[in-house]
């Protein structure tokens, strides 16, 4: 596939302005409602999240939790028969209630990952896996080998082969990026930054209550959100 293809990705997104969606949006420098860059909140972040050069990196995909990983369309005319078909899974899809979501360390860099059990999310996001599988076009060789750079485990490149992203099924782990990767020596003084920017934020309970179809026109631009469908149950 040729790095100006369209790529989409089904997200979870919380609803535009809200503490969560504010908060968000503030600390990686992006709105991915509008696709215009925002003022860094806390400004100390601009030297953590201004780039867009690593793949990773939240500001290219905004902010956001995935559920199914950046994919192409195996029919590059879909964009409406995928829209379509989000509006008819949320139209029956129940919603998921986490105990909330705090401020992690994951070794690199900073997210929040959900408290208490998240069993029923795991099963909803392995859910959302494949019933949005069949707009996927396979893997091209350069994709699968970027990956498997990646030194996965062998459940991880079974999963990368039948589904397109390693990281699914019991391989999956929600959580909503915050950072680039922080240098140990900061990683105190950008965790109480974070701690003081997301106090404001209702932390319980969180639901994640839609799918969000967000696109991104080439490699070089970040993802935007086309349509956010939430769950009707």
């Amino acid at each position: 596939m040729s790095n100006e293809t369209p790529r989409y990705a089904v997200y979870f997104a919380p609803e535009a302005g809200s503490a969560l969606s504010r908060f968000g949006t503030g600390v990686i420098g992006y709105d991915a409602w509008s696709g215009a860059d925002v003022p860094f909140d806390p400004p100390v972040l601009a030297e953590v999240n201004a780039s867009l050069n690593a793949d990773w990196h939240p500001r290219r995909y905004g902010f956001h939790a995935t559920l199914k990983a950046p994919i192409t369309l195996v029919e590059p005319e879909g964009e409406g028969a995928l829209l379509e078909f989000a509006a008819t899974y949320a139209a029956t899809a129940r919603a998921v209630r986490l105990d909330g979501l705090k401020l992690e360390w994951l070794g690199t860099n900073f997210a929040l990952r959900p408290e208490g059990d998240v069993t029923a999310l795991n099963a909803l996001a392995f859910e959302i896996v494949r019933a949005f599988d069949p707009f996927r076009a396979p893997l091209t060789e350069a994709e699968r080998a970027r990956r498997l750079a990646g030194k996965l485990t062998p459940r991880q490149i079974e999963n990368l082969d039948r589904w397109g992203y390693h990281y699914v099924d019991e391989d999956f782990w929600f959580h909503m990026t915050l950072t680039g990767p922080i240098a140990p020596e900061r990683q105190a003084e950008i965790a109480s930054v974070l701690e003081e920017a997301y106090r404001p934020v209702p932390a319980r309970p969180v639901l994640i209550d839609n799918v969000t179809i967000f696109r991104q026109d080439s490699r070089s631009v970040p993802f935007r959100i086309l349509q956010r469908f939430p769950f009707a149950g």
